[in-house]
């Protein structure tokens, strides 16, 4: 007779390997994750960075645009003086042709 009538040990030894097969799995799942999920957390990242990037080139944009628009409310600024300088010229020159005008007729 067998020592061991019910197999005992080599269900045991069958449950052993079940047990060790299964936590293989699990071991080599979790080392699949754990990879993935930092595989998506450096894309994610380089994916923010590539766009802080390109806020920096539309960030620098805007400021060249803005010097731009700084520059030509200054010139603006500059016609509306030279155009006040015509205006009072032309009313000088208005008074000095009356005032000639006024002053040949009165030596006639």
């Amino acid at each position: 007779m067998s020592n061991d009538p019910l197999q005992l040990k080599g269900l045991a030894v069958n449950f052993d390997y079940l047990m060790y097969k299964i936590s293989d799995r699990i071991s080599t799942l979790s080392d699949q994750t754990h990879a993935a999920v930092l595989s998506k957390a450096n894309a994610v990242e380089n994916d923010y960075l590539a766009e802080q990037l390109q806020i920096e080139t539309v960030l620098a944009e805007i400021e060249t645009c803005h010097k731009d628009c700084r520059e030509l409310e200054g010139l603006f600024a500059k016609l509306d003086q030279l155009y006040t300088f015509v205006d009072e010229f032309n009313d000088r020159l208005t008074v000095l042709e009356a005032g000639f005008g006024t002053a040949t007729n009165n030596n006639r």
